[in-house]
């Protein structure tokens, strides 16, 4: 290995070599650099949002693993490689519940000796505020959940029994607020597992202390809530049906309806008591007579004392709440749009809007009154009207190229394949430039002309005229550019190739010595 990195350093100069051995030390830098960052495990998200609480034990767990992990976010993100995500999550599953500190019914696993009957209930309720925070925790789009239950024991007297209660602090991975139906959901979940517990008794708020649910106590702003949820429920809905009905008919996009509803939210509980004297029946009946005795004077005497009852009739009503008590609808249709055609090259024609017949929109007006069951007699309303509707015409945009979006996302998301093929075109490169460095600069060819034989150069030592003399010598010419003769064969030209054929080695000296004057 010396003698050739010797034969190659050989080849070149001091600043030669000084600038190969630097790139070659920054090449091996490059390299050892490269690989070490191409092989580095990637790191993702394990858990985000993990409790403080919680990254003990999560970091003990995996570190008994021999699971490499890193902390972000000031400890509230575990980041793992990727290879070891799914055996981490399964770890930690069957360890520990990340995100939740409570426990749940696996606080009765345990002994409970000498525990009093207040200690029992309280391990109780946190067992199912525990297991209810998994069960929500587990929900789609669901970050963090906080249970609180206010249990109430049963008592001997009706009169003092209370009703148990919960509350809910729900946070969303979006950031929004929940949708209605999730928040019922929930409600629901909660007081199904609880017994003496309603749904209506669950407060559910977001993170930012945002009432989600209301509490039915008769309050007038509870009540007015939910009365406009159902009256818009309720005109959304006959909105839908009548959009549906007309888009068959005007087309798509053609139409628009507006539907406002008064509901009735009155509630009515009447009891009527009527009594008919005509219908009596003997209810009760007494009878006394006395007879005399014998030797005794006196008249026998007889009384009838009889109790009627009239018949009496009860009917209790109770009045529907929510019913549609007025309506009043409005319909507007487009005026019809007649688009004139042209022959290729002419310009488009304006469109010609056409108001709609008085015939074509009673029509409407009576298919509207059958769908949405518009009645008069109570004051609903109801009037189609035809109007032009502003559709600006929107022109085709012309797509030069593709996108090329998709690809370049697709590059930043795992960039190394792509940097460790720029590498090693650039290594390939600098290779290519150093064998090219370590091959030998030919020296600069000085042109030369081979003359018949003279007397030697006085450069020449004494010997070498000894040895020379009985050949025939060559003389150097002015340093001056001199037109080679034509290559025809001369005497001369075959002596000289005959000496240097024969004594190379003096020709050699000759030429050393030429080189050095």
């Amino acid at each position: 290995m010396a003698p050739l990195l010797e034969s190659l350093f050989g080849r070149v100069d001091g600043r030669r070599q000084t600038a190969i051995i630097v790139v070659g030390v920054l090449v091996t830098a490059a390299v050892f650099g490269l690989s070490r960052w191409a092989t580095k495990p990637t790191f993702v998200p394990l858990y985000t949002d993990v409790a403080l609480e919680s990254v003990g034990a999560i970091s003990d767990k995996l570190d008994e693993a021999k699971i490499e992990y890193q902390l972000h976010r000031g400890g509230a993100e575990v980041h793992v490689p990727t290879k070891d995500v799914a055996r981490a999550r399964v770890l930690l599953a069957r360890e520990v519940l990340p995100g939740s500190a409570r426990p749940g019914l696996e606080l009765f696993d345990k002994p409970t000796w000498g525990m009093t009957d207040f200690t029992q209930k309280v391990n109780y309720r946190r067992a199912l505020e525990g297991e209810l925070e998994r069960n929500i925790g587990a929900m789609v789009d669901v970050e963090r959940v906080q249970v609180h239950l206010a249990l109430e024991d049963d008592k001997l007297f009706k009169k003092d029994a209370r009703q148990s209660k919960a509350s809910v602090t729900l946070a969303m991975k979006s950031g929004n607020a929940p949708s209605a139906s999730t928040v019922q959901g929930i409600a629901g979940l909660i007081a199904g597992s609880v017994g003496g517990l309603t749904a209506d008794h669950v407060v559910i708020v977001d993170e930012r202390g945002n009432a989600l649910t209301t509490l039915d106590d008769e309050s007038g702003i509870g009540m007015s809530n939910r009365q406009l949820t159902v009256q818009r429920e309720v005109e959304q809905h006959l909105e839908k049906k009548a959009q549906e009905l007309l888009s068959s008919i005007v087309g798509a996009g053609n139409a628009r309806v507006q539907v406002a509803a008064a509901i009735n939210f009155d509630k009515i509980e009447r009891t009527t008591q009527s009594v008919d004297p005509d219908q009596q029946v003997i209810s009760v009946e007494h009878k006394s007579e006395i007879l005399p005795q014998e030797g005794q004077a006196g008249a026998a005497s007889s009384n009838v004392a009889t109790t009627f009852e009239s018949t009496r009739s009860m009917e209790s009503f109770s009045g529907a709440i929510g019913n549609v008590r007025k309506m009043t609808v409005a319909v507007l249709v487009a005026d019809k749009v007649t688009i004139t055609p042209t022959a290729d090259g002419e310009e488009p024609a304006p469109p010609v809007i056409t108001p709609r017949s008085a015939d074509e929109l009673a029509r409407i007006e009576t298919l509207m009154r059958s769908a949405l069951g518009v009645d008069e007699t109570r004051g609903d309303g109801i009037s189609v009207v035809s109007a032009p509707f502003d559709m600006p015409v929107l022109e085709p945009r012309v797509v030069d190229s593709l996108p090329t979006a998709d690809m370049m996302t697709r590059v930043m998301e795992n960039p190394k394949p792509v940097i460790t093929i720029a590498a090693l075109i650039v290594l390939t490169i600098l290779t290519l430039v150093i064998v090219r460095a370590l091959r030998p600069v030919p020296p600069p060819v000085a042109p030369t002309a081979l003359a018949p034989a003279a007397p030697a150069s006085p450069a020449l030592s004494a010997g070498s005229q000894n040895e020379m003399e009985p050949e025939p010598e060559l003389v150097l010419a002015e340093r001056k550019p001199v037109v080679l003769p034509p290559p025809a064969t001369t005497p001369e030209r075959e002596q000289a190739m005959a000496t240097v054929d024969q004594r190379p080695d003096a020709a050699i000296r000759v030429t050393r010595t030429w080189l050095r004057d």
